[in-house]
């Protein structure tokens, strides 16, 4: 039986090929392999990129013409390299699988995949295995700040639907853990004040500002691209921030703690007050200013409004010091036996709030989210 070879190029690298093996193990591959022929051609030539390696690309043509071996000790960037030939080139995964099993349990085992995570989120979709796709989707959401191609620059063949599903989920989550922290903390901001503020400093100091909406934390600027977010904290760090607040016990005769107002922000400070079209900064400026202008300005009945003028500036003055005085006796309190005592009963129940949404977990993402993705891109 006479059988027609093809050749193959890949940039310096050439293979003689049987045709027929692609039929069924890579779409367009073999689809690539048939125009050429159909226009008189007998060389197929593909191109690397910086998705593909040259040396996936081979492995990968080398292997659906040669048979496919049962096992072959692949590194995880050959694992991952190889899934990115088999995305492109819309092969059939299946066939592939068994070269990923052995090396998947290893992975799995270790429980540090916080590397490879957006790596084998992807290879896990690819080969279609859930508990592993759950549990790498779960680091990225849950481990890290920044895009999915920020943390791994150097693999960038990663489909948008995932990266979007993954920054989706973990801006929920960010709102979901800070809510947590912010809603347990402030249960106690009048039947404990002193551990109240103890604990609301911390957190504050850390980036944590309780005061903020959970919106506000977690979503960044409209113009600002996501992996150039402020958010300090990814959430599993948020947690640990927590915990850390809630087991730094206060000493017998330090200063207590006491969390400011929150900073106005420019709308709400200088937003209009009702009817008369001036901003509020306006009307308190004029307002003060108004007890420095001459007496004649403010009324038309001379020495008295001198009188009104100087009695004003005489009481906004002794309120002005009484507020200074209130405000030094408020930092100059300090932290006595009993307030610790509180501070534990706290900071007792705080740690058991943590210790339940520990417990509970974080979630990954669901594979067959993506199996309309996969029949698209693959030969399923």
């Amino acid at each position: 039986m006479n059988v027609e070879y093809h050749r193959i190029v890949v940039d310096a690298w050439e293979i003689k090929v049987e045709p027929s093996r692609f039929h069924g193990l890579s779409c367009k591959i073999c689809d690539q392999i048939f125009d050429d022929r159909v226009a008189g051609g007998n060389v197929t030539r593909l191109d690397t990129d910086s998705a593909v390696t040259r040396e996936a690309l081979q492995r990968l043509i080398t292997w659906i013409n040669q048979g496919i071996p049962r096992r072959f000790d692949l590194t995880f960037d050959e694992i991952f390299e190889l899934s990115v030939a088999i995305w492109k080139y819309c092969c059939n995964p299946t066939p592939f699988s068994r070269l990923i099993t052995s090396k998947q349990d290893d992975l799995m085992l270790r429980g540090d995949m916080r590397i490879e995570a957006a790596g084998w989120a992807f290879t896990s979709l690819v080969f279609n295995q859930p508990l592993s796709f759950e549990e790498a989707s779960r680091f990225l959401i849950s481990d890290f700040l920044l895009g999915v191609n920020v943390i791994d620059g150097h693999w960038k063949y990663l489909p948008s639907m995932l990266i979007r599903k993954i920054e989706e989920a973990r801006f929920a989550l960010l709102e979901e853990i800070f809510r947590f922290i912010r809603d347990r903390v402030q249960i106690y901001r009048t039947s404990h004040s002193s551990a109240y503020h103890r604990i609301a400093v911390y957190l504050c100091a850390h980036g944590i500002d309780i005061r903020l909406r959970a919106s506000e934390y977690a979503r960044p600027p409209l113009d600002r691209p996501y992996g150039q977010l402020s958010i300090p904290h990814c959430p599993r760090k948020m947690l640990g921030i927590f915990e850390d607040a809630v087991v730094d016990e206060p000493q017998l005769n330090q200063p207590m703690e006491q969390l400011g107002a929150r900073e106005p922000t420019v709308a709400s400070s200088t937003s209009n007050s009702a009817g008369d079209g001036k901003s509020v900064t306006e009307t308190r400026r004029s307002s003060i200013s108004d007890l420095g202008e001459p007496a004649e300005l403010r009324s038309g009945r001379g020495n008295i409004g001198v009188n009104e003028g100087r009695i004003h500036k005489f009481l906004l003055r002794k309120w002005l010091e009484q507020r200074n005085k209130r405000a030094e006796r408020r930092s100059i309190q300090t932290w006595k036996e009993d307030d610790i005592k509180q501070f534990d009963e706290v900071a007792k129940q705080l740690r058991e709030n943590i210790r339940v949404r520990r417990h509970i977990g974080f979630r990954g993402l669901d594979i067959n989210d993506f199996q309309a993705l996969r029949r698209k891109r693959l030969m399923i």
